[in-house]
């Protein structure tokens, strides 16, 4: 290794897996601070090189809280910053368990100790609450990683396909793994429903169907849905996106977080279906950006939202103007300060 090499592997961005958007923002981080990736879960095998790190940045400390609060702790001795990435901050509020109050407890401290920074990914003035754990709150990267240029570029055959399915009709598409945390109870009971309006709005749902949701996707089959029952690669979410009017991101009131598919609908300019008084009903009304909000507990009025907004909900040319350059920039300047 040569001494220019030991120099880039001092800065470092750390994270344990690769799951979900873990890669994303893996990708962006090193990019974005010229990090040099690291992986796996803190251990006598990578303590070190963590600790000796001139400039290290957690890019998630979800999946390793304990391994974040070593390394930032023992940095902190040695005269050294570490910054963390918190995804689900919402965690420590909740109340059915001690493990959540001894973590809270655990957040607030760490917020205490020098030269130890984190970072929520939804800004306090969407959740004061945050400050009592956190250094500060900002915008999500999956709210504007992509703007201007798109890095993925258009599948054109599956923009086709749901193009010609839709035949002039709004498309709302669910994108990612059909499970209940994602709201498909809900979307359940509004397909029941005889008043869906399968006449004005096509349904596609693209992602893997566990078999406790195999019912579902008969159901979107029989009212003439476009049911993609399998993985969808980046290019054809791009392209999914693309021909979307609006975009499925009512969750279940366990998953109360910010969402790489809200965040993406909004780079993307279409207008996210959100559960009224989530988290991300009021990022987007923070933003000034169009949201339509569901009562997650009542199919009646979630149905009723649904067909008001159909013939209104706005086109991408028509969207907000939203901010992306300053969220972005605002990020950048924040955390590379805290580094």
């Amino acid at each position: 290794m040569t001494q220019g090499s030991k120099a880039a592997a001092a800065h470092l961005v750390h994270m344990r897996s690769f799951g979900g958007h873990r890669r994303e923002y893996l990708t962006l981080f090193s990019r974005m601070f010229t990090l040099e990736a690291s992986t796996g879960k803190v251990s006598r095998r990578n303590i070190l090189r963590l600790a000796r790190a001139k400039r290290l940045l957690f890019g998630t400390i979800d999946d390793d809280y304990l391994g974040f609060f070593l390394v930032g702790m023992l940095r902190a001795a040695l005269g050294r910053r570490t910054v963390g990435v918190f995804l689900r901050p919402q965690t420590c509020f909740n109340t059915s368990g001690l493990r959540y109050r001894i973590k809270k407890a655990a957040f607030a401290t760490a917020r205490m100790i020098p030269r130890l920074s984190v970072f929520t990914i939804v800004p306090f003035s969407v959740a004061p609450e945050y400050a009592s754990i956190a250094t500060g709150g900002l915008i999500d990267p999956q709210m504007w990683d992509q703007y201007g240029s798109r890095n993925d570029p258009l599948n054109e055959e599956i923009y086709e396909i749901i193009k010609n399915k839709a035949a002039g009709r709004k498309v709302l598409s669910f994108i990612g793994s059909v499970t209940e945390i994602k709201g498909t109870r809900l979307l359940n009971d509004l397909l029941n429903s005889p008043d869906w309006p399968a006449d004005k709005l096509l349904l596609v749902i693209a992602g893997k169907f566990p078999h406790s949701n195999f019912d579902l996707a008969d159901k979107a089959d029989r009212i003439g849905s476009l049911v993609i029952d399998r993985y969808v690669t980046d290019q054809e979410i791009s392209g999914i996106y693309q021909a979307s009017d609006l975009v499925w991101c009512c969750y279940h009131p366990e998953y109360n977080q910010a969402s790489g598919i809200f965040g993406r609908s909004i780079q993307f300019r279409r207008t996210p279906i959100v559960r009224r008084h989530s988290i991300i009903e009021r990022v987007s009304k923070e933003v000034s950006a169009q949201c339509v909000p569901l009562d997650y507990e009542s199919p009646t009025r979630s149905l009723d939202a649904i067909r008001e907004n159909v013939a209104t909900v706005e086109s991408a040319e028509t969207f907000h103007n939203l901010a992306f350059e300053d969220w972005e920039s605002e990020f950048y300047h924040t955390v590379d300060q805290a580094l």
